[in-house]
């Protein structure tokens, strides 16, 4: 015999191996394509998500400013008593209750430990009982969150000077108890 007539002709050959291994590839790239195009519309609901949640966002910082002047007038107001101050009391509780209905909270600041992820310092002041070392000793301007993300930081003085604060004691039964 000759080597002609060993080799078996192409069209004799079995094709299922090699058809086998075109198909494994096409299953997998139509399992990534699904995935992919899972991901983006995960992605797409998320985006539409938040675009809804935060769209509000360059309003309430204008309205926040709305809400700054009224707490400077009753500040201002001679007599807390009068129909005046009053009418902007109610004034500035109705905007704080309607910013609250869409989600925009203020941040707790005076006498809070600072945080440069919720105030911003403008200067420093004395400590205090009510405002030891590092912690907020005034509140200049009130900060605000929308959904639990910063809106606007609030302007503060911190505490420096004096004692730091004491540390809390450790709970019972640890390791520091033990030694002693």
């Amino acid at each position: 015999m000759t080597e002609t007539d060993e080799a078996i002709p192409e069209e004799d050959q079995d094709p299922a191996p090699d058809l086998e291994a075109a198909l494994s590839v096409e299953r997998d790239r139509a399992l990534r394509a699904l995935a992919e195009a899972e991901n983006t519309r995960r992605r797409a609901e998320r985006d539409v998500s938040e675009a809804r949640d935060f769209a509000i966002a360059r309003f309430a910082r204008d309205v926040l400013e709305v809400a700054d002047t009224l707490e400077r007038a009753l500040a201002a107001a001679p007599e807390r008593d009068s129909a005046l101050a009053q009418g902007v009391a109610a004034t500035a509780q109705a905007l704080h209750k309607a910013l609250a209905k869409h989600g925009v909270a203020r941040v707790e600041a005076l006498g809070a430990l600072f945080s440069p992820d919720h105030h911003e310092a403008l200067f420093e002041a004395p400590a205090s009982p009510d405002a030891p070392d590092g912690h907020v000793a005034q509140v200049l301007e009130e900060g605000y969150t929308l959904r639990g993300r910063l809106l606007r930081p609030a302007r503060v003085a911190v505490a420096r000077g004096g004692e730091a604060p004491a540390e809390p004691p450790p709970p019972a039964g640890s390791a520091v108890d033990e030694e002693a």
